[in-house]
């Protein structure tokens, strides 16, 4: 590897004509007015053009990863800012929210091809008018899988910048993996060194090669442990692109503990504390399995069951979302009617004293109902719960009630 500082001073030799191009707003690369991406995402990928030898070169990208002071620094491809194994004459960046105004970038270092990475650090001035994008988009490179979606972001032809199409599917990823392979239609040599995102807008690799309907993308883990090899000098001033303190994609396995109301608990009190535990397992985004038990108390009924089903995740995105389910299973039902009573003199009162039967049996049930999950800290899911069961009662018992709330909390593994 080899690191220059100076690698684009660039001399007033240039064409004149050139530095007036450039200076002019580059419309083309302003992105489109929605997207199904969100702005904090698009905010990491950086268009760029390039020159060599006083001639325009090429379109490309790049991401954002990392920042000191009003310096941002933006990984790209190697193969962007050399032309014949020499490095280009300049770089010029287009930033989401300043699309229309380039900024000269500085080429601060370029990876050794010895490392085998297709790599290179642009550090460019945060420029009037940009926002500088929020850092917490590292993508956890352990989700990814064959068929997993993911979203490549670029500037194919200076034309689309930042346009998103339908996603990719993943080939090939995984943590001894080199290279993220993906099959694409979409992706074009303008998309060589921008973000490669997955289904929750977080990036988790840099687009290098395109040969449809192929593509390759270098993990975001090896663009960030080789970047800042480069170019952190002092960590403690750096703020580089990092996994977000509550992940977005929520956990894949979770204990929760609901502590049931409004319909769950009655008379006689002393028969524990109506609840529902459950372990829920995350097949996809969208569908889950779950098992666990449950505990009802309604007036004079108890019923303690082994509950197992399917839920729905909607949205499959974000950290706050509604878990539909249906589940079914068997449990123990216990309960009591009164037979007869009798009365008693009270000081001078007659007091009725209800004669109950107790019944019981083994039954079979099932439940539905709905859940609004948030996550609001690292492993840490609030849950809010409604749900009806229905279970076979012994004859003379009591009716289920109609409904159940319960609020509680989740256990994100």
């Amino acid at each position: 590897m080899y690191v220059r500082n100076d690698l684009l001073t660039i001399s007033v030799a240039p064409l004149l004509g050139l530095a007036l191009f450039t200076s002019e707003p580059m419309a083309q690369a302003c992105h489109p007015s929605t997207s199904i991406a969100p702005e904090p995402a698009l905010r990491l990928a950086v268009a760029l053009k390039t020159y060599s030898e006083g001639s325009f070169r090429q379109f490309a990208s790049g991401i954002i990863i990392g920042k000191r002071g009003d310096t941002l620094y933006v990984a790209t491809a190697k193969h962007v800012v050399t032309d014949g194994g020499r490095l280009i004459d300049s770089v010029h960046a287009f930033f989401y929210d300043a699309c229309n105004r380039d900024v000269a970038a500085r080429i601060c270092s370029v990876m050794d091809s010895k490392r085998g990475l297709d790599l290179a650090v642009l550090c460019i001035v945060s420029p009037r008018g940009a926002r500088v994008p929020s850092l917490s988009r590292r993508g956890n490179l352990h989700q990814l899988a064959a068929q997993t979606p993911v979203y490549p972001v670029g500037c194919p032809a200076g034309q689309m910048c930042w346009t998103i199409s339908q996603p990719d599917r993943v080939l090939v990823a995984g943590n001894n993996q080199p290279r993220i392979l993906f099959s694409t239609f979409f992706v074009s040599p303008g998309h060589s060194g921008g973000p490669l995102f997955n289904e929750w807008w977080e990036v988790v690799g840099m687009v290098t090669n395109v040969d449809q309907p192929l593509a390759e993308a270098i993990p975001i883990d090896s663009v960030l442990n080789a970047a800042c090899d480069s170019t952190c000098r002092k960590r403690s001033e750096q703020h580089t692109l990092a996994a977000p303190f509550v992940p977005r994609s929520g956990y894949r396995l979770s204990l929760g503990y609901n502590a049931l109301v409004s319909g769950a608990d009655g008379e006689p009190g002393d028969r524990g504390a109506p609840q529902r535990i459950n372990l829920q397992y995350r097949l996809n985004p969208l569908v889950e399995f779950h098992g666990g038990s449950l505990r009802l108390t309604p007036e004079n009924l108890s019923v303690t069951g082994a509950m197992f089903g399917l839920g729905v995740n909607w949205p499959t995105k974000g950290r706050l979302w509604l878990n539909p389910f249906l589940e079914g299973g068997f449990g123990h039902v216990e309960g009591r009617f009164k037979a007869s009573s009798y009365f008693i003199d009270d000081n001078g009162s007659n007091v009725e004293v209800p004669v109950w039967q107790q019944v019981q049996d083994d039954a079979l049930g099932y439940g539905a109902g709905g859940s609004l999950m948030g996550l609001v800290a690292p492993h840490t899911i609030v849950e809010v719960m409604w749900g009806h069961w229905s279970f076979n009662r012994p004859e003379g018992a009591p009716a289920m009630p109609a409904s159940v709330w319960g609020v509680g909390l989740r256990f994100g593994i």
